[in-house]
């Protein structure tokens, strides 16, 4: 007997499907018809949730980045800590975000995945420069950091940051991404104006 599911649950069900199939064959190389074959669904039902494959795509990339927006949200949220140890937090939390999912990293790199990987990392980019740019502003208040181009400082920093994470290698060697994030504190602690380095 089929098991009946609500509408957010077969949602969901679709969108972590499409996700396996676009990492094992590819965008270009998954199709409608394979999702629904997936999950068991008709494709009455998928068009019911998504009117494209495209569209699909776009849950997709929500998803993995709503995962990363929660966790920033949290660390820029907390009261009581100097705005150097939330900036250690948020940069922590970056580079495990890569680490977790480093697959999806290293499929939208691939020259088959134009699309995915510029609305992934276009949307990832904002979010992170929104929130790095709330902690600096707090931060200048506060006489923590001394620049007088916040805004300008953060997107120098994170134009390097990503320009070094488009290396697909990266993502798959932990030592080598850790060495990374540790010179990405220090630069960011000179860039900030800030005297100390940042500690463990």
């Amino acid at each position: 007997m089929r098991i009946s599911k609500n509408k957010e649950e077969r949602r969901q069900e679709l969108i972590d499907a499409a996700e396996r199939l676009f990492l094992e064959n590819g965008y270009t190389g998954t199709s409608v018809n394979d999702i629904v074959r997936t999950t068991g669904v008709a494709q009455g039902t998928f068009y019911y949730h998504f009117k494209s494959k495209e569209d699909i795509l776009e849950a997709i990339v929500h998803k993995t980045v709503q995962t990363l927006e929660v966790q920033l949200r949290e660390i820029v949220e907390k009261t009581g800590i100097h705005p150097a140890r939330q900036l250690q937090e948020l940069l922590a939390a970056l580079f495990e975000f890569v680490l977790a999912h480093r697959s999806l990293i290293t499929f939208v790199h691939l020259d088959s995945n134009a699309l995915l990987h510029h609305r992934l990392m276009g949307t990832t980019a904002r979010i992170i420069q929104r929130h790095l740019l709330t902690l600096v502003e707090r931060g200048i208040k506060e006489g923590c950091f001394h620049v007088s181009n916040p805004e300008d400082a953060i997107n120098f920093f994170l134009g390097g940051v990503t320009g070094v994470l488009h290396v697909p290698s990266l993502s798959e060697d932990p030592v080598q991404l850790q060495r990374f994030r540790a010179t990405a504190e220090i630069a960011l602690t000179r860039i900030l104006g800030q005297n100390e380095v940042f500690t463990p």
